[in-house]
């Protein structure tokens, strides 16, 4: 049962991840405003994190392969924001704020629900 949560956990993680590459790479559209755009970035971000934490092997309080998650999608954050300065989209600082935060975030909900369960 267990085994079929962590799969389930795992696809939803890679559903997600595409998700985030396709909108950070697709045209914008008109943003109601700044706040809300930082606020999707923050969102997207913890989200991911949080499912890629509680997909990770074992169950000790950090999980193996847990630094290396953190700084892939810490990672992956950055190099989105490039990625859309070189496709006609903008590049912006405090979206990688957001991302980063995100990540955050969702690591240390990863972490309280991994101890919980």
């Amino acid at each position: 049962m267990r085994a079929r949560i962590i799969l389930v956990i795992k696809v939803l993680f890679v559903g997600a991840f595409l998700g985030v590459t396709v909108l950070s790479v697709l045209p914008t559209p008109e943003v109601d405003g700044l706040e809300s755009d930082k606020l999707n970035h923050l969102i997207a971000y913890t989200v991911l994190t949080l499912l890629l934490v509680l997909s990770l092997p074992g169950d000790r309080r950090l999980p193996r392969g847990f630094w290396i998650a953190l700084l892939s999608l810490l990672l992956y954050g950055v190099v989105m924001e490039v990625v859309q300065h070189y496709i006609g989209r903008q590049f912006d600082l405090m979206d990688m704020v957001a991302n980063a935060v995100g990540v955050l975030l969702g690591a240390g909900a990863g972490l309280l629900a991994r101890a919980l369960r």
